[in-house]
Parts: C-alpha cells; sequence; structure tokens
C-alpha cells in the first residue's frame, strides 16, 4: 500500500503511469532498507481510513496491519484489544482479547507475575537479579534487540587519537568479552553495532577478536606511532545507571594496565547526548548509541562522514565509497557490509562492547 501510495503520487504529478512506476522505484532505490524499515515493529502502518474518521487514532477503534484491534482503555492506564478477525493469516491471533496494564515499577511488575496477576513482562536490571536470586517457577528468557547497545567510539580527528596507531593500540588493549561478564552478566555480545538483516551479515567473533584483546602488541604500536608516551584522555562514561559506571570503570582499569593515562568523565543522560552526539565535544565515549534499525540508517547515520551523526569525525573516500556501495549493490551487499565492518574496526573507530537486549518473564 505504501508503495502504491508513492505510485499514485507519481501518476498523479506526471500524468502517466511510466512516473508512477518510477517514482515507487526511486523511493525503493534511495534506501534499499525502505521495506525492512516498514516491517520493523518500531513502525506502525495504520489505514488512511481510520485517520480520516475523526482526524486522529485517540478514540479508536484502530486497524493497523497487526492481529489486534484498539479496542478501550480507561484512567488506569489500562488498555484493552481485540481479535482482528480479518487479520491476514488463518487461525491467528489465538486468544480472542488481552490487555496491557502499564506498571512503571519493575519490581512491582515482577510481584504481578509471580502472583499469577499477570501473563507476561518485561524487567529491568534490579528486578532481573531479583528474580536469579529467587526459587521460582516462571520462565524467563534474554532476547537481543537489534539497533541498541552500548557504544565504544573514538574522536579520529583530534588528539590522541588522530592517530591510526594510537587508535589500534586502545583497542588492542581492551578485553571486551571479560568485562561483559563482569558487569553485563554476560548479556549480549561484542560487536561492530550494525544492525544486521540477519546474523550471518555480522562478524564472527573470532573475526572481531582479530582487532582486541591483544595487549602484547600494545607496546608496539605506541612505539609505531611516533607519539610522546603516555598517551593520555578522558573517555565520557555516559550514567544511565550503575551497570554503565560499573563497565566505565572496567574499561578504565584495563586502559590504564596497558599504559595509557585515562581519566573518566561521567555525564548524565541529557549531556552525554549533547555532547557525544550533539558537539562531539570527547575524545573517547562509552554510552548507548541511538537507536538505528536498519544496515543504512547505521551506515549513514554514524560511520558515512556525511552522515547525521559522524560521531567518529573519521573522513575516508574508501569507507564513504563502500557504504555507498553496499546501498545500491543488487548482488553481494553482504560481503560489502561484511568488508566495511572490517574497515571499522581495522581503523579502530568504534565498536559495540554490549549489543542491546530485553528481559522477558512469563
Amino acid at each position: 500500500d505504501t508503495l502504491l501510495s508513492f505510485f499514485d503520487r507519481g501518476r498523479n504529478t506526471g500524468g502517466n503511469f511510466d512516473a508512477g512506476i518510477q517514482l515507487a522505484l526511486e523511493r525503493l532505490l534511495v534506501d534499499p532498507d525502505f521495506l525492512l524499515s516498514l516491517a520493523h515493529g518500531q513502525s506502525k502502518v495504520v489505514a488512511p481510513e481510520a485517520v480520516n474518521i475523526q482526524g486522529d487514532l485517540r478514540t479508536g477503534p484502530v486497524i493497523g496491519t497487526g492481529p489486534w484491534v484498539f479496542d478501550s482503555t480507561n484512567v488506569n492506564n489500562r488498555y484493552l484489544f481485540k481479535a482482528n478477525l480479518d487479520y491476514f493469516e488463518p487461525e491467528l491471533p489465538g486468544l480472542e482479547r488481552f490487555r496491557i496494564q502499564h506498571v512503571p515499577d519493575a519490581l512491582i511488575r515482577l510481584a504481578t507475575i509471580l502472583t499469577d496477576g499477570a501473563d507476561l513482562t518485561i524487567l529491568d536490571d534490579a528486578a532481573w537479579s531479583y528474580l536469579l536470586a529467587q526459587d521460582s517457577s516462571v520462565e524467563y528468557g534474554v532476547f537481543p534487540q537489534p539497533g541498541t547497545g552500548i557504544l565504544l567510539g573514538l574522536r579520529a580527528d583530534r588528539e590522541p587519537f588522530d592517530n591510526l596507531y594510537v587508535r589500534q593500540a586502545l583497542f588492542r588493549s581492551l578485553d571486551p568479552w571479560e568485562a561483559l561478564k563482569q558487569t553485563w552478566g554476560n548479556r549480549g555480545s561484542v560487536q561492530v553495532g550494525l544492525p544486521a538483516i540477519s546474523p550471518d551479515w555480522l562478524l564472527s567473533g573470532d573475526e572481531v577478536r582479530l582487532y582486541l584483546d591483544n595487549p602484547s602488541t600494545v607496546g608496539e604500536l605506541l612505539s609505531r606511532s611516533d607519539t610522546e608516551l603516555p598517551v593520555s584522555f578522558a573517555l565520557t562514561v555516559a550514567d544511565f545507571g550503575d551497570r554503565y559506571l560499573d563497565l566505565g570503570r572496567a574499561y578504565e582499569q584495563m586502559i590504564k594496565e596497558s599504559g595509557f593515562e585515562v581519566s573518566i568523565n561521567v555525564l548524565n543522560p541529557r549531556l552525554y547526548a549533547s555532547t557525544v552526539w550533539g558537539t562531539g565535544d570527547f575524545q573517547a565515549f562509552l554510552g548507548p548509541m541511538p537507536p538505528v534499525y536498519t544496515p543504512n540508517r547505521f551506515l549513514y547515520g554514524l560511520i558515512h562522514s556525511t552522515g547525521q551523526w559522524p560521531v567518529t569525525g573519521f573522513v575516508d573516500e574508501t569507507l564513504d565509497d563502500l557504504v555507498e556501495r553496499q546501498s545500491l549493490a543488487v548482488n553481494d551487499r553482504q560481503g560489502l557490509v561484511n568488508e566495511i565492518q572490517h574497515q571499522i574496526l581495522r581503523e579502530a573507530l568504534l565498536f559495540m562492547p554490549a549489543t542491546g537486549t530485553s528481559l522477558w518473564v512469563w
């Protein structure tokens, strides 16, 4: 329906069928992840007729492309849905109704599950730790959230990280797998951070290790850098809670053990967003990345030198060319994306020490 709307717009503007086809194809070619973006869970596709009735979606009923129809809500933040009888997948949904009850406190949500007051909920770290310490029969799981996680990035256009050997030395000084185990409960994995279309688009653990966790090579790389030693810099750490600060301290210790002089600059979430993702006023940072849900959103947003958040300040025609080529590739786009990830690590620009996860109990 969305592509059809582009076709209709092009036909109405251009006056013929060919103009409609051209606009629809142009929209696809501008971003080959366009359809992937539409299919993402964060995207909400709603029929225009549902909006035209009253001009908004506040009162319902609202029928989108999913298996549920919004029925009603009340002052207690309870949202009721009923099955969409016209849903396109036969025999789905398997329930007639379901209810969402908004409960801000994660421990109260957990208590509701434990007392059979609810069937499913998401937890935060504190409630998760409490659950693991209990002798409970409930089931739980850790699920990946592509496009989210913690990034460690270096500002490659200013000292000391305008020197490739210094950047590489810092990356080799880090053992993110040990830090993930110590501070993150081994949830998530170590990756570049690309939200891949499928798992085989990601680098393997062995491939990532080629560029990290090799402290025996740090001295040689620093010697080749022709930089005055010791190399000193500030690591900006986002304070989104104790786990983030613990992760920052773990990295501080590893960096110091390799001969760098590092100071920690802790920023609250607001200052972190404006300093790192706004003005870029940092030398190195450790904190969440903006939510990006498709490969192009990540590559054009963070990696391309003219992107929305060119956070590393790195300008390289070869890397830009790879980003542009993969966005137009008909064949072997996966191979180009794989090479881009290697290039990001080879240049020691950024990586993700902990990919995003969500914690569910039922």
